[in-house]
């Protein structure tokens, strides 16, 4: 369930999002420092009257005062000026391009003149969307934090790995020809770590001919040591060593089952280059290589904000109310895209509302982690009735429109935005199904972008049934492998989920429609694996 933080600790509701309250301090610090920040700082803050309340955003609700809604529409026009802001340059063109205003639904809409946003086909959605991001600032992190980042700057080996000679078996170094003569090394007074280590002991000792001592796996080569006899090799007889029956004859022979200083990398070797998303395995490569700490690019940060009054959090929805299919799992689909959910919160279909969650003039320890973050994802309203706010929202806050809308179904009325302040806006649909291809259309690709990833190729699937035309329009279905071939899953339209629950992918039937066993573009689920 959301938190209703109008009525909520700050340290209690930031525990709740998984923050802490130092990590509320670091936010609060990162954003006075910023100049997006300062600049909310210059404007008036917005209060509701007594009685009044607040919308999980902090903004003001639908029963704040009129006084609270004029400040908001005064302070519009005098930002915009008497013509709506006609005129003013497009967030990104550096000052020197005229911006253009679009019409959709008698709103204007500022954008780019490098594109028309309105209607676009499916595949020029996606690079828009990832051509849009540039990728944030480096940050430090451990290594236990590097899992699934952005590695920002190539890692060297700090020594060479192994960084020194040791043995590939539990056994006895020797010098020579059995039988040995076992020796050992003598016991220092004061021990190096305060204990004895044998796999480090084991390196004191240095070998004349005919001798032999015991050493571990992992153990650091004696001096002059020919090679490891392993332990069911040999056979001891008070202090000497011999090989027995199941040895070979001469073993062991010259080095073997020694690990050579340097075999896999030496010092100053690049081993893991930069711009790669770090697995398991290189983290625990670069933990070889002598790091304790990896360059990484930041994690984009994500704000949620949630409209819909039909919507309920939990229990059964009445005729006329839905449940919540976006704050269970949205956090989750967008930490599996690259990015981290800060906060999240409902508004009310409300336009003043919508613009004060929106706009997230900081008030509070909520609307400062989403006025310094780097995405907002919104749930419904982007369509055109009367109950639909969003896309009002953005005009009134004189927000350049990157997409207005793809050329498939579902998911059509997505939208794409650079709010004033440096922020990207995500408009998904409301239907459940058209919100989830939207992610993976827009979200996913952006989130990519700001990572500093390459925007993933489609895969490509042969169909298994003939689509009819639908022209100028994508279809995206759900598909399950069946036999090598690409099955759509029952349960397609807008609002349905089961389909895609149980799918293996995506799969574009473009405009024209497909033949049976044609070969369609498909995206990747990325929660399904293998």
């Amino acid at each position: 369930m959301l938190e209703s933080w109008g009525s909520t600790s700050p340290e209690t509701a930031w525990r709740a999002h998984g923050r802490s309250p130092e990590t509320a301090a670091r936010l609060d610090g990162e954003a006075a420092r910023s100049p997006r920040a300062r600049g909310h700082r210059r404007r008036r803050r917005l209060r509701p009257r007594v009685g009044g309340t607040r919308s999980a955003f902090g903004g003001a609700s639908c029963s704040a005062t009129d006084d609270v809604r004029g400040r908001l529409r005064g302070r519009h026009r005098r930002r915009n000026g008497p013509g709506g802001g006609e005129g003013r340059h497009a967030i990104g063109d550096g000052g020197g391009g005229r911006a253009v205003r679009g019409r959709r639904d008698g709103a204007e809409c500022r954008v780019s003149e490098a594109t028309d946003p309105r209607n676009l086909d499916w595949e020029r959605a996606r690079t828009l969307a990832h051509g849009a991001a540039h990728p944030l600032p480096y940050q430090t992190v451990t290594l236990a934090d590097a899992l699934g980042r952005t590695l920002a700057e190539p890692v060297h080996a700090l020594q060479d790995i192994p960084h020194y000679a040791s043995s590939a078996m539990d056994g006895w170094a020797v010098n020579g020809q059995p039988p040995w003569t076992l020796v050992s090394h003598a016991e220092p007074e004061e021990h190096r770590w305060g204990r004895p280590s044998p796999h480090a002991d084991s390196g004191e000792v240095a070998l004349a001919p005919g001798e032999a001592t015991f050493i571990l796996t992992g153990g650091v080569v004696p001096e002059n040591t020919e090679g490891i006899l392993r332990t069911e090799h040999g056979l001891v007889r008070g202090d000497l060593l011999d090989r027995n029956e199941d040895a070979r004859a001469g073993e062991p022979s010259p080095r073997e089952h020694i690990r050579p200083a340097g075999e896999e990398a030496g010092k100053g070797s690049e081993a893991i280059r930069a711009g790669v998303v770090l697995n398991p395995a290189q983290i625990a490569l670069a933990a070889v290589c002598g790091h304790d700490t990896l360059t990484v690019l930041r994690a984009p940060r994500v704000s949620l904000l949630m409209t819909g009054d039909e919507v309920i959090e939990q229990g059964l929805p009445h005729p006329g109310q839905v449940r919540d299919t976006f704050g269970p799992q949205l956090p989750g689909f967008v930490s599996m895209l690259g990015g981290h959910v800060d906060v999240a919160g409902r508004a009310k279909d409300d336009l003043e509302d919508v613009i004060a969650a929106i706009s997230a003039e900081p008030t509070d320890e909520f609307s400062l982690a989403r006025a310094s973050g780097d995405v907002l994802i919104t749930t419904g309203g982007t369509g055109s009735s009367s109950a639909d706010h969003i896309r009002r929202a953005l005009v009134e806050l004189d927000a350049e429109l990157i997409i207005d809308g793809i050329a498939m179904r579902p998911g059509h009325p997505t939208l794409l935005a650079r709010l004033q302040d440096g922020r990207f806006l995500v408009g998904l649909p409301g239907n459940p199904l058209a919100a989830m291809m939207a992610m993976l259309t827009v979200a996913g690709p952006l989130i990519a972008g700001l990572r500093g990833s390459a925007l993933a190729a489609p895969s490509r699937v042969l169909s298994g049934e003939a689509f009819e035309p639908l022209p100028g329009r994508s279809r995206l279905v759900p598909y399950r492998l069946t036999a090598g071939r690409a099955m759509p899953s029952t349960h397609q339209r807008s609002g349905m989920l089961s389909g895609l629950a149980g799918a293996d992918g995506v799969m574009v039937i473009p405009g024209e429609g497909c033949a049976a066993g044609d070969e369609l573009a498909a995206m990747a689920l990325p929660w399904v694996t293998g």
